[in-house]
């Protein structure tokens, strides 16, 4: 009975002693008080935040805003653990918790700990013993809610009567962040007798409005003009306001490039002043009137790819050759591996690094290599100890006397393929047509399947651009619809699917209707009409439909052609492609921007055109890099632009073929 007694006395005694030191330090995440908790007795809490001690005061743990519409997700980590002393004390910590639903973007998972027991721990969700943990996953979807407040998890001990600990987790705010893209760019074989025009956008990134207060060049240089600037009061407002819901609106900075019989023809630098601090945001501008180089790329593997799928799994290195055919030397810097998604760039880095190197095999970071030599990219694999490596992709930058820096994408291939990837799109980052009221236009999205596992596309519907609600299915458009309307359809590894749109303007009252294509996915595998290990998501892409009226500009028409010799076309070695203006249309003589998106391809290739990298502004040319012998289709589009009224007017698309061969 004594014995019994006595347990009893320090079981209370232990409890106590808990909460009251969790009253005295309830300071983790948005409480007012000191450090992680830790009882007067042997048991104890500690908590750490992503293997950090949480912050002090009222500050939250913070994600930085993310803008991509829930394709991306972030995570932080809550480590609750019993820090107790094993002094013969076998009483368990009693935890319970609960977390806040103000913010859609934020959701609560557990990860593993919360072992019940009723009869040591009566209603309580966590029983830990001396040295267990509880691990709670707080994960971050950004969306189009404008939610703003935190969510607070609140945890409460053995005493609910006492206080409880609580952390918050919240967005960072970044206030006015402007980005000006493109960041670089560079005027290719302009002359005086065919001037060219580059227009750059003004986004705003940050959580507070930006407002334009001026453009300039660093330095002066009159063979730059500026033939397009917003007005001084124009303003962008945050990602999240009425009246830039999607992140997506911008001012537009247009320079026009007349070289003339000066020495003035060193770079310049477009500086935009705005309200951030500091309040230049640049971009270096150049012009180039040599040849280009003409490289090859060689993996020397089957998949064309930086390749680590193979029966020998002590394979660490894949190695693949850039040689410069000339005439002029190729430059290459900026070797990395990058994350396909943002939130595996830490998982990438462990797995993944990459080298240039010369062909004595020795480190560089920048190279130039003359006509006839080459260098090497290569890259180390670390697999991870659990599960399947983090999709990535080696990147290299090349430049050229007489043609802009450009980014070469050659896709990495590592581990098995239990999941897909999220589609790519194809024209981005948006599609425009043009018809009459009464009358329609079509266009065609492309889908790319980038990774090698199956993709299941379940469903895809046009909605209105402006629809708040989480079924978008349910508001459909008045103005754009699917051709076919849609069958769900699985998409091979590294294959395309197309979605048909049709444009029909429903009326003249407004001659410009945004509507948005959702496109629904399986994120696991799809089987017996499920999806299995993932879940049902979507991805959503602009389209753009403009009424012709009377006074409408004349959209222009366009052709496509393989530049180079079709019978010498090879493996691994890019193909140019250019697109000539065969009719104006009411751009005659007016600047044309151009798009290009792979439309077809072979079983296996995984050629394709970043979403990034489809819009090649006013260079008429492109260069893809087959990596499977067999038919090869891109499309394409020209913009007619004319700064001197802001009117403009994109082709319907066009398309070229090629076909490549066999080694």
């Amino acid at each position: 009975m004594n014995s019994a007694m006595g347990r009893q006395h320090r079981l209370r005694r232990w409890a106590t002693a808990i909460l009251v030191a969790a009253s005295a330090a309830a300071t983790a995440g948005c409480s007012d008080d000191g450090d992680s908790l830790k009882a007067e007795s042997d048991p104890a809490i500690d908590v750490k935040i992503d293997s950090k001690a949480p912050p002090t005061g009222t500050q939250c743990t913070n994600f930085v805003p993310d803008d991509s519409r829930g394709q991306l997700t972030y995570r932080k980590y809550i480590d609750v653990r019993n820090a107790g002393a094993d002094t013969g004390n076998t009483a368990p910590l009693c935890l319970s918790w609960t977390a806040t639903k103000a913010n859609s973007q934020f959701k609560l998972n557990v990860i593993s700990g919360a072992t019940k027991d009723d009869a040591a721990c009566p209603g309580k969700m966590a029983a830990l013993k001396i040295g267990g943990s509880l691990k709670l996953e707080v994960e971050y979807k950004g969306n189009e809610s404008g939610d703003t407040e935190p969510l607070t998890v609140t945890f409460t001990a053995n005493d609910p009567k006492k206080p409880s600990l609580k952390f918050c987790f919240g967005l960072a705010t970044l206030g006015v962040i402007p980005v000006l893209q493109p960041s670089e760019y560079t005027f290719v074989n302009t002359t005086a007798a065919n001037p060219a025009t580059q227009c750059f956008k003004l986004l705003n990134s940050g959580t507070s409005a930006l407002s334009f207060q001026g453009a300039s060049f660093d330095p002066d240089n009159g063979q730059y003009e500026l033939v397009k600037v917003p007005n001084s009061s124009d303003a962008i407002p945050p990602k999240g306001d009425a009246g830039n819901p999607d992140g997506s609106k911008f001012l537009e900075i247009c320079v026009r490039y007349k070289p003339d019989n000066t020495k003035d023809n060193e770079d310049v630098s477009l500086v935009v002043e705005t309200n951030a601090k500091p309040p230049q945001v640049s971009a270096k501008i150049s012009a180039k009137t040599e040849a280009e180089a003409v490289f090859q790329v060689d993996c020397s593997n089957a998949t064309g790819k930086v390749a680590f799928v193979f029966a020998d799994a002590a394979k660490k290195t894949s190695t693949c050759k850039v040689s410069n055919a000339g005439p002029p030397p190729l430059v290459l810097k900026g070797v990395e591996v990058q994350a396909i998604y943002a939130a595996d760039k830490e998982a990438v880095a462990a797995a993944f690094s990459a080298k240039l190197v010369d062909i004595g095999g020795s480190p560089q970071s920048t190279m130039a290599i003359a006509s006839g030599k080459s260098a090497s990219l290569v890259v180390t694999y670390t697999a991870p100890a659990t599960g399947n490596p983090p999709a990535a992709q080696l990147v290299v930058t090349t430049s050229s006397a007489g043609a802009p820096s450009a980014n070469l994408f050659i896709p990495i291939e590592a581990g098995g393929c239990s999941a897909p990837q999220a589609p790519q799109f194809g024209p981005a980052p948006d599609l425009w047509m043009q018809a009459k009221v009464g009358g329609e236009s079509t266009g065609t999205i492309f889908v790319g399947n980038q990774s090698c596992a199956p993709l299941q596309l379940v469903n895809a519907c046009i909605a209105q651009a402006s629809y708040p609600g989480k079924d978008p299915c349910s508001a459909p458009s008045k103005n754009h619809s699917l051709a076919k309307g849609f069958t769900p359809v699985p998409v091979a590894p590294y294959s395309t699917a197309a979605v048909e749109v049709v444009f029909k303007p429903a009326d003249a009252n407004t001659l410009t209707k945004n509507d948005l294509l959702h496109v629904f996915y399986c994120t696991g595998s799809w089987s017996s009409g499920q999806c299995n290990g993932g879940q049902v998501v979507s991805r959503s892409l602009a389209l753009t439909g403009s009424v012709a009226i009377e006074t409408s500009p004349k959209p222009p028409t366009v052709a496509l052609s393989v530049v180079d010799d079709p019978s010498k076309l090879a493996l691994n070695t890019p193909v140019k492609l250019a697109m000539v203006i065969k009719d104006g249309g009411s751009f005659a003589d007016k600047t044309f921007y151009y798009r290009w998106v792979v439309a077809k391809r072979p079983e296996g290739s995984t050629t394709w055109i970043p979403e990034g990298e489809q819009t090649s502004d006013q260079t008429p040319s492109i260069k893809v890099l087959p990596d499977m012998p067999g038919d090869y289709v891109v499309v394409g589009q020209a913009q007619g632009y004319d700064e001197t009224n802001s009117t403009f007017a994109w082709s319907p698309q066009a398309s070229v073929s090629f076909t490549v061969k066999g080694p």
